[in-house]
């Protein structure tokens, strides 16, 4: 492929992918010819007739004819010949930066800074802010199932219903008036992405009392907004598609964000049946998504996504997902923020085995915990100062005091745990919750500690489970004190 960055892909009746970047013209993927059985690309530039090697929209309308927005105009490709359109012809600004094609078969071409034009074939008609338009400056073009079209803006959301214009802005709740796309889902939510503030919602309901021009509906909330605090890659947000089964693949800065099942109708959470990201920090080779246009579903399941540096084939349902979830296991635990050695604290019970080479097992712990064996006197230095905490055992290899009794005056505690998984650890998540000081689980973190102070007297239980980098969560594991 000539174009180092992809910024365009579509998909022709046949079957084929086409692809536009930021030279070297277009490129055509045809898939396993009859006789050859293979697949193989096919380049077209300015010495094939194309008139612009740079490509920023690429779309396929119901005839099958391939249209192309670039810097200098909308360019059409049928049957062999290609096609330009500019300013001279109608068109309301040369540069296109979105495509779209109505049910009517009409085509509608977004630019950069000129509003927006519909094609029906033979006549432009253009429509700016001086029409209504919310900005001039349309980065994705969307017909609903209505027969309403959407533009994302710079300036914010319009709506057009062929006679009007609505637009919604930060005013009416927009974390960021910079929008880069929208899709209306299958269930008739419409999903906006923006240029820094992630994703907002718009739910059917809203759609409809919008889309009917119930204008009472813009004095109440109309969005419901998403970011990175609720699981997205990153709040840079450049494609959103939607495959057959539901899932929702939100393109960003950083890599792709699938929402399982689609949106969680309660609104509770983002997604229905949880959230995964395909990036680089998730172990993945995708680093970025480059474009507005870059990302695209074919007729196989297969995203395609021109990133930063390379055109990435995601097939989601190839991905391989371990159905079980990570062992957890309280490792250690702490008072008042203090490294300790259980077993020394045990010293007197006489459980001083030897391990190896003349060592006993509270030597070896001291070691593990302070890097030396303790001395006498700092020995009983440990044991005068815990002397009032009481403990019936130590737990093999990881350590941990059973049945521990604290005084009021060693009221806090730290407990350390790990999550057993072996190809992705750094994905595994936690949640914890102390039973009888608290109500809920805490949010899900990567920290593998916590720590509780100032704890009244009563009796506790720690409850802590780990969930795997593919989503599936652990049984909790437990320790009272």
């Amino acid at each position: 492929m000539p174009s180092t960055v992809v910024y365009a892909v579509t998909e022709d009746k046949k079957g084929n992918l086409w692809f536009g970047g930021n030279n070297g013209g277009i490129t055509e993927l045809i898939f396993q010819e009859k006789e050859t059985k293979t697949s193989y690309f096919i380049n077209y530039s300015t010495k094939q007739g194309l008139p612009d090697d740079y490509t920023l929209a690429l779309i396929t309308d119901h005839k099958g004819n391939l249209w192309m927005g670039s810097p200098n105009g909308l360019h059409a490709f049928e049957n062999g010949v290609f096609y330009a359109y500019n300013t001279e012809q109608g068109l309301v600004n040369d540069y296109v930066v979105s495509l779209e094609e109505d049910h009517h078969g009409n085509i509608w071409i977004g630019t950069y800074e000129g509003g927006v034009s519909k094609f029906d074939g033979m006549t432009f008609t253009n429509f700016t802010t001086d029409q209504g338009l919310v900005h001039n400056t349309v980065w994705d073009v969307m017909e609903d199932r209505a027969g309403n079209m959407w533009f994302a803006t710079r300036g914010g959301l319009s709506i057009f219903d062929g006679n009007n214009f609505i637009n919604l802005t930060s005013d009416q709740g927009l974390p960021d008036n910079k929008l880069s796309s929208v899709l209306e889902d299958q269930s008739g939510n419409v999903l906006i992405g923006t240029w820094g503030g992630g994703i907002s919602v718009i739910r059917k309901n809203i759609v409809e009392q919008l889309t009917k021009s119930d204008k009472g509906i813009l004095n109440g909330p109309v969005f419901e907004n998403y970011s990175t605090n609720d699981g997205l890659s990153n709040n840079v947000v450049y494609n959103i598609l939607e495959d057959n089964a539901g899932n929702i693949f939100i393109g960003t800065n950083e890599g792709i964000t699938v929402l399982q099942g689609g949106l969680d109708p309660s609104g509770k959470n983002l997604a229905k049946a949880g959230l995964e990201n395909f990036n680089q920090k998730a172990g993945y080779p995708i680093k970025d998504i480059s474009n507005n246009n870059s990302m695209f579903l074919d007729s196989r399941g297969i995203i395609w996504a021109g990133t930063g540096d390379k055109l990435v084939r995601f097939d989601y349902k190839s991905v391989h997902k371990n159905p079980k979830a990570p062992a957890i296991f309280i490792r250690d635990v702490k008072i008042n923020n203090e490294n300790i050695s259980w077993y020394s604290l045990q010293k007197e019970k006489g459980q001083n085995g030897e391990i190896n080479s003349g060592i006993t097992s509270y030597q070896n712990h001291e070691q593990l915990v302070y890097g030396k064996i303790l001395s006498d006197s700092e020995r009983d230095t440990l044991n005068a100062r815990f002397r009032n905490v009481h403990f019936d055992s130590v737990t093999p290899y990881f350590d941990v005091p059973v049945n521990l009794v604290l005084p009021y005056a060693f009221n806090n505690i730290s407990l350390d745990f790990a999550g057993v998984e072996t190809r992705r650890s750094f994905l595994v998540k936690y949640q914890y919750k102390l039973e009888g000081f608290d109500d809920d689980w805490s949010q899900p973190t990567s920290k593998s500690s916590a720590t509780f102070g100032n704890l009244p007297p009563g009796d506790y239980t720690f409850l802590v489970k780990a969930q795997s980098p593919d989503g599936v969560w652990s049984e909790p594991a437990s320790y009272d004190f």
